[in-house]
């Protein structure tokens, strides 16, 4: 049984049982602290959040719901029950589409796929346990055991699920998982793209922001060039 069925299957259970024993929607914070917070974080490595994991992997067996009196509060039932039917609780649209892809790939990669590329240059990733990034330099100064990204991969205008499968075919060529490089969380500082200000800059945005940046290529260069 591979991992994320066996995650599959432990969610329903646990959520069918809840059902079954009290007849209210099981807070969606509540299942992400069974195990200890475990079942959490491994949902985590390749999804946004538990919902997203929901409604993309189990929305055939369950269903989120949303408190009636305060519509911050989530919660899951079977997806046999009707919403309108379970008294304080309301429907709710999904948000995550079913087999849409993990939202937080890691920053670094990310833009390494979006970036324009000079010319005179090639882009290089370098990959060391948990921390990845990419420099772009000429050819004759890459560096020792980096990563060589190919020009057509790099594809700005791309749609975020474009953007991912490009780099897992990247990855699938480097032997590299690219779940790997998913991130748990949009503000996920581990590492930076690079080590300048307009680094810094990219990492504070997330990617719907990243999507809307376009920036002239002489500014950039500009930039580089002060140290910026």
């Amino acid at each position: 049984m591979s991992p994320i069925t066996r995650v599959r299957d432990q969610v329903c259970e646990i959520v069918d049982q809840y059902w079954s024993g009290h007849r209210v929607p099981m807070h969606l914070s509540d299942l992400g602290h069974i195990n200890g917070g475990g079942i959490s974080r491994e949902i985590r490595r390749d999804y946004e959040s538990l919902r997203a994991f929901i409604e993309q992997e189990v929305a055939d067996r369950l269903r989120v719901v949303r408190y009636s009196r305060n519509h911050t509060v989530l919660g899951v039932v079977p997806r046999v029950e009707a919403p309108e039917e379970i008294e304080g609780w309301d429907s709710l649209p999904a948000r995550f589409a079913s087999g849409s892809v993990p939202r937080w790939l890691h920053v670094a990669l990310w833009t390494a796929f979006r970036k324009p590329l000079a010319t005179a240059e090639e882009r290089y990733v370098v990959v060391k346990d948990t921390d990845v990034r990419f420099v772009d330099v000429p050819a004759e100064n890459r560096p020792p055991d980096s990563l060589h990204v190919a020009r057509n991969l790099i594809k700005p205008d791309s749609t975020a699920a474009e953007t991912y499968e490009r780099a897992g075919e990247w990855a699938q060529a480097n032997n590299l998982d690219v779940r790997r490089f998913n991130r748990t969380d949009a503000r996920d500082s581990r590492s930076l793209p690079t080590d300048d200000l307009l680094g810094r800059l990219i990492q504070a945005l997330d990617l719907a922001d990243l999507q809307k940046v376009s920036m002239p290529m002489e500014v950039v260069a500009k930039l580089r060039r002060h140290g910026l």
